[in-house]
């Protein structure tokens, strides 16, 4: 009776397991591309979930150097900027679980639009831009479980210009953790 009962236990406790949003942490995964289509962008599907309808929250966060600013006044003229220096942009997006379709889920986000308070004279110029990206990070959290325990997936970018442009530039993966 003692083993049959351990046995509907552990039996239990993997069904348990396995449709938690602990237990699907691992199944996520992640891929596309970053690039920098002004802001900084990231395309691509998650697969895989927490089963939980409240979903997950992926996070894109680009760091750079702002290369040059050029402003120009409302009547069309232009002067250099001030060179604004390191910035770090965020942006995210929320992913709800029911609307997969056959466990892929396109996503496709920015990491902000960039704004360099103090880069020209007043708010009635425009100020544009060219960014050196240098890296880029990727967080997954789980919406179902609370903050500070609910990171899934971690992944480091490392950013350069793509081939043949002077201003365009990709992230390419270096590392990926998988939190369970």
């Amino acid at each position: 009776m003692n083993r049959k009962f351990s046995t509907i236990l552990a039996v239990l406790l993997i069904l348990a397991l396995s449709t938690s949003t602990v237990g699907a942490a691992g199944a996520i995964k992640l891929s596309g591309s970053i690039t920098s289509a002004s802001p900084l962008r990231f395309d691509g599907v998650i697969t895989g979930g927490t089963g939980d309808t409240r979903g997950v929250t992926v996070t894109l966060t680009g760091f750079g150097n702002v290369i040059n600013v050029t402003c120009t006044n409302p009547s069309g003229k232009q002067s250099p900027g001030q060179n604004p220096g390191r910035i770090t942009v965020t942006g995210s997006q929320q992913v709800d679980f029911t609307q997969t379709q056959a466990g892929d889920l396109p996503i496709s986000f920015s990491a902000g639009q960039l704004v360099f308070p103090g880069a020209c004279p007043n708010n009635k110029w425009t100020a544009t831009y060219a960014i050196a990206w240098t890296a880029a990070t990727i967080d997954i959290t789980d919406n179902a479980l609370p903050s500070g325990s609910n990171l899934m997936l971690h992944q480091d970018y490392t950013c350069a210009l793509q081939p043949g442009s002077s201003t365009a530039y990709i992230c390419m993966l270096v590392s990926e953790t998988r939190y369970f």
